[in-house]
Order: structure tokens, then sequence, then C-alpha cells
């Protein structure tokens, strides 16, 4: 067991308004509420940038997912902003691989962590690729370990430019924790089981 970690830095420069959570060990059911209550009176006094650097969490559960989206809920809405940062050299960015099948149907394979650096790192070619005339798209998330709020958002975001441009989205065979946060999130409908010509 690695039991959740928490060190909170303020920056040397009080001007720049900016708070680093350091988080380490495993972001769970048990680990969750404390997260909260110890940012609590960082949320309660308006602090404008949070930085919650996950560097160092080995595992997050649907639970800690759900918590980090509350926590980007709860700064947004008292006008401040909130980041996730993960700096280990395995995840510079999620990795994004596009291939067309027969009739028209794009595959989209993403692998890697949909935190904030993984989900800048594709947003803008996911979402060009859900424009044009009647997009029909599979993403496929098997081989996607970590989804936080950010990368929730961009996907509910593909199916609204595929759907306004009278296409589709399916997100295809998420892992058990990525599935739980769609779920969660209400995008059940969307998942698809199977293999991708079957779906297509």
């Amino acid at each position: 067991m690695n039991p959740l970690s928490i060190n909170i830095r303020k920056k040397s420069n009080a001007d720049s308004g900016e708070t680093t959570v350091h988080l380490s060990g495993i972001l769970d059911n048990a680990g969750a509420p404390r997260l909260l209550e110890q940012l609590q009176p960082l949320l309660q006094a308006g602090t404008p940038q949070i930085v919650i650097d996950i560097t160092a969490i080995r595992h997050i559960t649907p639970d800690g997912l759900r918590m980090l989206a509350k926590i980007l809920d709860l700064q947004e809405h008292s006008g401040g902003r909130l980041s996730l940062v993960n700096q280990s050299s395995h995840a510079e960015g999620a990795q994004l691989e596009a291939r067309e099948l027969e009739g028209g149907v794009k595959i989209l394979q993403l692998a890697g962590n949909l935190d904030l650096r993984g989900t800048q790192a594709v947003e803008q070619t996911v979402l060009r690729l859900c424009e044009g005339y009647r997009p029909r798209l599979l993403l496929d998330l098997s081989a996607v370990d970590m989804i936080v709020s950010l990368g929730i958002r961009m996907l509910l975001q593909s199916i609204k430019t595929a759907t306004a441009h009278g296409g589709r989205v399916l997100f295809l065979n998420p892992s058990p924790a990525v599935a739980s946060a769609l779920e969660f999130s209400g995008l059940a409908q969307f998942i698809a089981r199977g293999k991708e010509s079957e779906v297509a």
C-alpha cells in the first residue's frame, strides 16, 4: 500500500498567486476525501492558480478521478485556474495514431495518459478529425492508462463536433478505470467493445 501523501507549496513570488500541490502514492477512495480537505482552504480563499503535480502518483482510481473533477469544478467556480502536471519521463504526452478503414471510418489509437500534458498533445488533431462531412470515428482507448477531467472534456467536445457535422464518435475498448470515468461523466452510451472491424 502507498497511502496518498500531500505536500502543498506556495511559490516564493507571492505576486504569482500560484500554489503547487505535490501528490504521491495512490489516489483512491481513502485519499480522495483527504485531498479535498487539504485543498478546501485554498479553494475557499480564491487562490488564483493551483497546480496539482501527479508525477509521483502510482495509481488513480475512479474515485480519485471523480475527486479531481470536483476540485476542478470548485476552483473554476471560484474564478481560479487548476492545472494537472505529470513530469515523469514516460508521460510527456499521449500518442495518437490515425488510420482509415473501408467505408470511411477513421480509427484513432490513443496511448498514454490523458492528463493535462497528454490531452494538450492530441486535442487539436482529435477535434480536427471530428470535422468535415459526416465524420465517423472510433477512438481506441484500450492503451489509455489514465484520464482526468480535461481529457473527458476533450472527448465530450469530439462528440459535439462530430454530431454538429452529421457524424458520430464511439470510444472503443476503454480500460476499466477509463470506462468508469466515462460512465460517471454520462458518456456510457458512447462506449463500444469488440473488434474494431465489427464495431465500425
